[in-house]
């Protein structure tokens, strides 16, 4: 996006155009319209309350008039919230953009999260990738934010955004994943990949990172995966999930990214020179070592993770039953 800066109004406008996800999924004047109805109503139907309520000297219909009123204040006061941080994401998606282009870099505030072969992307649902900033200089390097609706059980909140850092790569890896250690923050994402692909790194990197390989690449993984790239990881991007799929390398942060502030950008930089460069050395000699299809790794059946609460809610109502009698 290279036009639409010059107003706040001129930016929506070019930008929706140009973002179909974003305007589905942020289509907010149904609601508040919707909201604002239903909290005239209430509001209405309160004050007619109270009113009747002082005429009869009837205390108890006299406050729950006002608790009606109280009601409808909260509604609008939703509607006000809402309006107002929909406008504050506007607003940083304007400034992002300028940000992105006095840098040199190239700027889209939505891609299509197919686009994408990190396994971040196929987590939650009305996931996009926004703030999209890229530059090609030394290396393709992009940032990001992630945006989706995380499923059940994985967050409290409605919509979850995780920072992300992309890079090509000079040559096919197989499908490896590092999963960081000691976070305090939870993921509002899980990949569930078959423990009997998780290999011990050298050395005591075990304790910042997990490592799944798919099984026969091990021996891959250690030529990549060397003790110097790995104190790299630890020293440019610590509690971040790596992963390589084919000729990409994806880095995930813990939380969003502020793409208002140039300090992104320019540790991605750094990342490219340092975690970028190390890793595609080691693999543009990747081709002496492996042949035919990129190995891929393998996710756990989903219908054994749903098995799993289910078996433990039926032993649950069996114990119960038997305790209270019920099976005799």
């Amino acid at each position: 996006m290279t036009h639409g800066l010059a107003s706040m109004r001129d930016f929506r406008r070019h930008a929706r155009r140009e973002a179909p996800i974003i305007r589905r999924a942020e289509r907010i004047w149904p609601m508040v319209l919707g909201w604002g109805l239903l909290a005239l109503v209430f509001a209405a139907m309160g004050a007619l309350v109270v009113c009747i309520a002082i005429d009869t000297d009837d205390s108890g219909a006299f406050w729950a008039g006002v608790a009606i009123v109280a009601f409808a204040v909260v509604l609008l006061g939703s509607i006000v919230a809402v309006a107002t941080s929909n406008a504050r994401r506007w607003r940083m998606r304007r400034a992002a953009a300028e940000l992105a282009l006095a840098h040199g870099w190239h700027f889209e505030l939505e891609v299509d999260p197919r686009f994408f072969r990190g396994s971040l992307f196929t987590a939650g649902r009305q996931g996009r990738a926004e703030t999209v900033m890229h530059t090609h200089d030394p290396r393709m390097i992009e940032v990001g934010n992630y945006t989706f609706s995380a499923d059940v059980g994985q967050s409290f909140k409605g919509v979850d955004q995780v920072g992300y850092v992309r890079m090509v790569l000079d040559n096919e890896l197989p499908h490896m994943f590092l999963q960081a250690q000691g976070r305090t923050r939870p993921r509002p994402y899980a990949f569930a990949f078959d423990r009997v692909q998780r290999i011990d790194l050298e050395g005591d990197f075990t304790r910042y990172w997990r490592l799944y390989v798919p099984q026969g690449s091990e021996q891959h993984a250690y030529y990549i995966f060397t003790p110097d790239l790995m104190q790299t990881f630890v020293d440019v991007i610590p509690g971040c999930d790596i992963e390589v799929v084919g000729t990409e390398l994806y880095i995930y942060a813990p939380g969003r990214f502020d793409l208002t502030h140039a300090d992104v950008l320019d540790a991605a930089e750094v990342v490219a020179e340092t975690v970028g460069e190390h890793t595609s050395r080691r693999a543009a000699r990747f081709t002496d070592l492996i042949g035919g299809p990129v190995p891929r790794l393998s996710p756990v059946a989903t219908w054994i993770l749903r098995l799993v609460p289910a078996a433990i809610v039926g032993i649950g109502l069996i114990i119960v039953g038997r305790q209270g009698g019920l099976f005799g």
